[in-house]
Protein backbone atom coordinates (compact mmCIF):
# COMPACT_ATOMS: atom_id res chain seq x y z
CA UNK A 1 0.00 0.00 0.00
CA UNK A 2 1.64 3.37 -1.16
CA UNK A 3 1.90 6.31 1.67
CA UNK A 4 -0.46 9.22 0.86
CA UNK A 5 1.92 12.09 -0.41
CA UNK A 6 2.13 15.03 2.04
CA UNK A 7 0.26 18.12 1.27
CA UNK A 8 -0.28 19.94 4.19
CA UNK A 9 3.40 20.11 5.63
CA UNK A 10 4.03 23.62 6.43
CA UNK A 11 7.52 23.77 6.73
CA UNK A 12 7.73 22.20 2.58
CA UNK A 13 5.16 24.90 1.88
CA UNK A 14 7.22 27.66 3.60
CA UNK A 15 10.58 26.07 2.30
CA UNK A 16 9.28 26.05 -1.46
CA UNK A 17 7.61 29.29 -1.73
CA UNK A 18 10.62 30.69 -0.12
CA UNK A 19 13.13 29.04 -2.93
CA UNK A 20 10.66 30.61 -5.51
CA UNK A 21 10.70 34.00 -3.92
CA UNK A 22 14.32 33.59 -3.73
CA UNK A 23 14.32 33.30 -7.61
CA UNK A 24 11.59 35.72 -8.78
CA UNK A 25 14.18 38.20 -6.62
CA UNK A 26 16.99 36.69 -8.70
CA UNK A 27 15.64 37.00 -11.89
CA UNK A 28 14.45 41.11 -11.17
CA UNK A 29 17.82 41.47 -10.26
CA UNK A 30 18.99 39.97 -13.62
CA UNK A 31 16.44 41.76 -15.45
CA UNK A 32 17.03 45.30 -13.95
CA UNK A 33 20.70 44.52 -14.76
CA UNK A 34 19.72 43.99 -18.48
CA UNK A 35 17.20 46.82 -18.58
CA UNK A 36 20.33 49.71 -16.67
CA UNK A 37 22.78 48.35 -19.69
CA UNK A 38 20.18 48.87 -22.57
CA UNK A 39 18.81 52.32 -21.27
CA UNK A 40 20.87 53.48 -18.72
CA UNK A 41 22.98 55.74 -21.29
CA UNK A 42 19.59 56.98 -23.08
CA UNK A 43 18.08 57.74 -19.01
CA UNK A 44 21.60 59.77 -18.16
CA UNK A 45 21.40 61.75 -20.97
CA UNK A 46 18.02 62.45 -20.47
CA UNK A 47 18.04 62.97 -16.90
CA UNK A 48 21.39 64.90 -15.77
CA UNK A 49 20.19 63.73 -12.30
CA UNK A 50 20.27 60.37 -13.16
CA UNK A 51 24.08 59.75 -14.37
CA UNK A 52 25.03 58.33 -11.21
CA UNK A 53 23.28 55.03 -12.93
CA UNK A 54 26.00 54.46 -15.47
CA UNK A 55 28.60 54.99 -12.82
CA UNK A 56 31.10 52.09 -12.83
CA UNK A 57 30.40 51.11 -9.22
CA UNK A 58 26.38 50.68 -9.98
CA UNK A 59 27.19 48.53 -12.85
CA UNK A 60 29.83 46.13 -10.79
CA UNK A 61 26.89 45.79 -7.80
CA UNK A 62 23.95 44.73 -10.62
CA UNK A 63 26.22 42.01 -11.69
CA UNK A 64 27.19 41.56 -8.25
CA UNK A 65 23.57 41.38 -6.65
CA UNK A 66 22.62 39.08 -9.97
CA UNK A 67 25.47 36.50 -9.66
CA UNK A 68 25.07 36.04 -5.76
CA UNK A 69 21.04 35.90 -5.67
CA UNK A 70 21.48 33.55 -8.21
CA UNK A 71 23.89 31.41 -6.84
CA UNK A 72 22.18 31.24 -3.67
CA UNK A 73 18.82 30.58 -5.06
CA UNK A 74 19.98 27.75 -7.00
CA UNK A 75 22.33 25.91 -5.05
CA UNK A 76 18.96 25.81 -2.68
CA UNK A 77 17.23 24.14 -5.87
CA UNK A 78 19.80 21.85 -7.06
CA UNK A 79 20.42 20.34 -3.50
CA UNK A 80 16.26 19.40 -3.33
CA UNK A 81 15.93 18.52 -7.45
CA UNK A 82 19.53 17.52 -8.62
CA UNK A 83 19.33 19.12 -11.89
CA UNK A 84 22.38 20.41 -12.95
CA UNK A 85 21.46 22.62 -15.96
CA UNK A 86 20.39 25.51 -14.00
CA UNK A 87 24.07 25.59 -12.84
CA UNK A 88 25.25 25.23 -16.34
CA UNK A 89 22.82 28.47 -17.16
CA UNK A 90 24.64 30.17 -13.94
CA UNK A 91 27.80 29.59 -15.12
CA UNK A 92 27.45 30.79 -18.94
CA UNK A 93 25.79 33.96 -17.44
CA UNK A 94 28.38 34.29 -14.38
CA UNK A 95 30.83 34.30 -16.73
CA UNK A 96 29.34 36.58 -19.66
CA UNK A 97 28.48 39.38 -17.06
CA UNK A 98 32.02 39.07 -15.96
CA UNK A 99 33.97 38.96 -19.14
CA UNK A 100 31.46 42.04 -19.93
CA UNK A 101 32.89 43.80 -16.97
CA UNK A 102 36.78 42.54 -16.73
CA UNK A 103 37.20 43.36 -20.26
CA UNK A 104 37.33 46.99 -22.68
CA UNK A 105 35.27 46.56 -25.73
CA UNK A 106 35.65 48.53 -28.15
CA UNK A 107 31.76 49.60 -29.22
CA UNK A 108 29.22 50.18 -26.34
CA UNK A 109 26.77 47.66 -28.46
CA UNK A 110 29.30 44.58 -27.63
CA UNK A 111 29.24 45.35 -24.02
CA UNK A 112 25.35 45.53 -24.44
CA UNK A 113 25.12 42.01 -26.03
CA UNK A 114 27.81 41.03 -23.11
CA UNK A 115 24.96 42.35 -20.23
CA UNK A 116 22.11 41.20 -22.16
CA UNK A 117 23.46 37.35 -23.07
CA UNK A 118 24.52 37.10 -19.45
CA UNK A 119 21.27 38.24 -17.99
CA UNK A 120 19.26 36.45 -19.99
CA UNK A 121 21.00 32.87 -19.31
CA UNK A 122 20.49 34.00 -15.27
CA UNK A 123 17.15 34.52 -15.75
CA UNK A 124 17.23 31.27 -17.76
CA UNK A 125 18.72 29.19 -14.94
CA UNK A 126 15.97 30.65 -12.41
CA UNK A 127 13.28 29.89 -14.94
CA UNK A 128 14.90 25.87 -15.14
CA UNK A 129 15.05 26.07 -10.90
CA UNK A 130 11.81 26.79 -10.78
CA UNK A 131 10.49 24.23 -13.34
CA UNK A 132 12.47 21.93 -11.53
CA UNK A 133 11.20 22.52 -8.21
CA UNK A 134 7.99 22.06 -9.21
CA UNK A 135 8.31 19.09 -10.81
CA UNK A 136 10.40 17.71 -7.55
CA UNK A 137 7.78 18.69 -5.83
CA UNK A 138 5.07 17.34 -7.76
CA UNK A 139 7.07 13.61 -7.75
CA UNK A 140 7.56 13.62 -4.65
CA UNK A 141 4.42 14.91 -3.18
CA UNK A 142 5.21 18.01 -1.73
CA UNK A 143 3.28 21.44 -2.29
Amino acid sequence: MSEAPVFSDPATIIERASDERLDRVGMTASVLCAVHCAAGAAIAAAVPAARVIESEWVERLFVVVSIAVASLALRRGVALHRDRRVYIALGVGAVVLVAGRVFEFSSERAELLTSLVGASALVVAHVFNIRALRRCCADCGRR
